[in-house]
């Protein structure tokens, strides 16, 4: 049973994933270009999640809405 840092890094982790997933399915083999994503709410104050999608998704540009201005 996970707990505590286990338990935020899963769901962290779960989180990034279906995320890459979507844009992958639904706008990049659609050969759509895509080359940032804005993160607003609470994944914006989230570092981890950034940190974790710019690894997964390495050709796209992630920025919190505060960055973009």
């Amino acid at each position: 049973k996970l707990k505590g840092n286990d338990l935020a890094a899963t769901a962290t982790a779960y989180t990034v994933e279906t995320i890459a997933q979507a844009y992958e399915r639904f706008i990049l083999a659609e050969g759509k270009p895509l080359k940032t994503v804005y993160l607003c709410g609470g994944g914006a104050k989230n570092d981890t999640l950034k940190v974790w999608l710019e690894d997964r998704l390495p050709e796209i540009q992630i920025r919190t809405i505060e960055e973009h201005g």
